[in-house]
This record gives structure tokens, sequence and C-alpha cells, in this order.
């Protein structure tokens, strides 16, 4: 190799080294939570991200106002029914049981869920088969006697006793 073509060589990495390192400072200033320092110290929790809420979301209990209850797929193909609230961004993915726990203090229809409050909790109890797994708590508020349903409205000005 001739003392030219080892310049052109040594200009031509050169050059492509300082584009490497433009690049990378614009991707840290546009996206830094990309570039996790090693110095940073990092739990597990923090490394495993979740679109839902879990029972670590929880150290202490919280009441949430419900804003949605929706079907949606929560893993390759597996769709299941989310409780949303006002207060936060992610839900809570509905089990068996949580679905009768609302539905026997809120009634049936779920668009009677909106508004309402639960208080969420960490439950270090809560059962995966045989395994104590730990797990998000409902707690409702007491039963009270249901809410009156509310009266037709008349309009005035019409006779219901003529015949059509």
């Amino acid at each position: 190799m001739s003392m030219d073509e080892q310049d052109a060589l040594d200009a031509a990495w050169a050059h492509h080294e300082e584009v490497n390192r433009q690049f990378e400072e614009w991707t840290r200033e546009q996206y830094p939570q990309w570039f996790i320092h090693r110095s940073e110290k990092m739990k597990t929790s923090q490394m495993v991200q979740s679109k839902f809420l879990k029972k670590d979301d929880f150290p202490e209990p919280q009441v949430l106002t419900i804003r949605d209850c929706v079907l949606e797929e929560v893993g390759r193909g597996d769709e299941r029914w989310v409780l949303y609230f006002k207060e936060k961004t992610k839900g809570v993915v509905l089990n068996v049981t949580k679905i009768r726990q609302l539905e026997s203090g809120f009634g049936d229809d779920t668009d009677l869920w909106v508004g309402k409050k639960v208080k969420l909790s960490h439950d270090p109890t809560v059962m995966m088969g045989q395994q104590v797994v730990g797990g998000i708590k409902f707690i409702l508020p007491p039963a009270g006697k249901p809410a009156p349903k509310p009266e037709p409205k008349v309009e005035e000005g019409f006779d219901d006793d003529i015949p059509f």
C-alpha cells in the first residue's frame, strides 16, 4: 500500500469515527433512556417494563377512579379485560376473581363502573396455583343500599290517555 493510499484510508477512517461520534451524541440527546451507565444501580424490576400495573406499583394503598374497562391483547394471542383509572396511564389486567368482585360491588354493567372508586394495594398473599406470588388487591367501598333508578321523565304538554 502506497503512502497516498494509507493517508486516504486513514482520512476515511477518521471521517467514519467522527460521523459515529456525532451520531452517538445526537442519539444520547434525543433518547437518553437508551443509554444506561454502568455506574447506575439498576434493579431487575426496572429492567422489565410492563404496560400494565403490577403489585410493585402499590407500596402504599391508593384510591383510584375507574375510567374504562376494555378487552385488549395482553400477550401473544391472549385477550383479557383491562381496567383503567383516571389517575394512572397503565391498567390492571382483570382475572375472574377481580371481575366478580367488581360485579358484586358495582353491578354487571361495566359502563356503570366508570367514576367508581377502588382502593388498590399490594397483597403478598395472592397465589398462582400452589405458589404464593403476591398481587394487587381490590378493596371496594362497603355495599349499601343500591342507588334508586331514576324515574323516567314525562314531557309536559302530552296527554298519555290518547290512544294511537
